[in-house]
């Protein structure tokens, strides 16, 4: 049985289970740009004539940075354990 065989199964079984991979990996290769523009947005919020965020996020963006490896990583991983959890959900449904 070869991996496209085992890929097929899973689809046939549960397809909610590869929506929610393909979604997982969407989410992925969006959310550094999500992340860019947000602190973008944040650093240039404008509130009575002062930027209250604009020095901390310039302070900070040493750690800031990380976020955009931090972010799809922790997506994916949420996501992977997500459509692991209904797999096996499906499954137990199936043989139980």
């Amino acid at each position: 049985m070869g991996g496209s065989d085992k890929l097929r199964n899973m689809y046939n079984n549960c397809p909610s289970m590869i929506v929610i991979v393909i979604m997982t990996i969407c989410l992925a290769v969006i959310s550094p740009f999500v992340y860019i523009l947000f602190l973008f947005f944040i650093g240039n919020f404008q509130f009575m004539s002062e930027w209250p965020f604009k020095s901390l996020i310039a302070e900070n963006f040493y750690w800031l940075k990380y976020g955009i490896i931090i972010l799809p990583f922790t997506i994916i991983v949420i996501g992977l354990l997500l459509a692991r959890k209904r797999y096996m959900n499906v499954m137990y449904r199936k043989y139980h």
